[in-house]
């Protein structure tokens, strides 16, 4: 049963993230949470003591949606195809449902105005995508699914930073940017184009 303080916690959560991918982390303020959701400020401070915290929660909410697509390794290249469209569904739902800038694409462009805990979160954040897709494009290339050049390291960081560009992008231009981006990838991979 969820209590009045986890549902206001909660509800500052949801807030915060929304500002913080619509304006990025230097562009919202305490007061820009509490006046909507009719609350204090020092509400906030009690389950937040600093915006750094709600920073800090933010980004590890981020990290445990994405921990829910990339929690199992694949064995063989088919379960390497599904795990990648899986992140690709995970990626598109998010880049069409509300246009608003990925949680990394926020981090990298506010990276000097975030506290060292927020960078230390956001760098976690790199890290387990990149090696989760690097184990997913070693296998599928090893089983014949996937066929592309280069190392899968590398590989992995490209795919990555066109998800982020391709959200940044569908922001200011058309949603279809990011499907399109999807797509190319697609292609890359040797996959077949839906």
């Amino acid at each position: 049963m969820r209590t009045e303080r986890s549902d206001t916690k909660s509800k500052i959560l949801n807030r915060a993230e929304d500002l913080f991918r619509q304006r990025s982390y230097s562009g919202f303020s305490y007061n820009d949470i509490a006046k909507p959701l009719g609350i204090k400020n020092a509400a906030i401070h009690y389950h937040f003591p600093s915006k750094g915290d709600l920073g800090v929660a933010i980004i590890q909410r981020y990290r445990r949606l994405l921990a829910r697509v990339t929690r199992r390794s694949p064995q063989n290249g088919e379960q390497a195809r599904q795990q990648l469209e899986a992140l690709f569904d995970f990626e598109s739902g998010l880049a069409t449902r509300d246009r608003r800038v990925c949680p990394l694409a926020v981090m990298a462009t506010d990276y000097v105005n975030i506290t060292p805990a927020m960078q230390s979160e956001g760098q976690q954040l790199v890290q387990e995508m990149t090696e989760w897709l690097t184990q997913v494009l070693k296998i599928g290339r090893d089983d014949g699914t996937f066929h592309f050049e280069g190392q899968a390291a590398d590989k992995a960081v490209a795919i990555l930073a066109a998800f982020v560009g391709a959200r940044q992008i569908s922001r200011v231009g058309r949603n279809d940017h990011f499907s399109s981006t999807v797509t190319q990838i697609r292609r890359d991979l040797g996959l077949p184009v839906e």
